[in-house]
């Protein structure tokens, strides 16, 4: 029974990592359209690319942690 439930667990873990991952991808593009929609960019924009990623850097770095 134990073997049983450590494989359903391991499951459950590479579904919702997978998931994050695609998450993470699929708002990146979004991240990079919405900034690059006007050929222009500044320095809020550049900001708002920054801060994003550094979040993420945040939220994988405690998943990690967490494990």
């Amino acid at each position: 029974y134990r073997l049983r439930m450590d494989v359903y667990e391991c499951g459950i873990l590479i579904c919702g990592k997978d998931l994050f991952e695609v998450t993470i991808l699929v708002a990146s593009c979004f991240l990079v359209n919405y900034v690059t929609a006007d050929a222009k960019t500044n320095w809020a924009e550049g900001g708002i690319m920054v801060s994003f990623y550094f979040i993420l850097v945040c939220v994988i770095c405690s998943f990690i942690r967490t494990r």
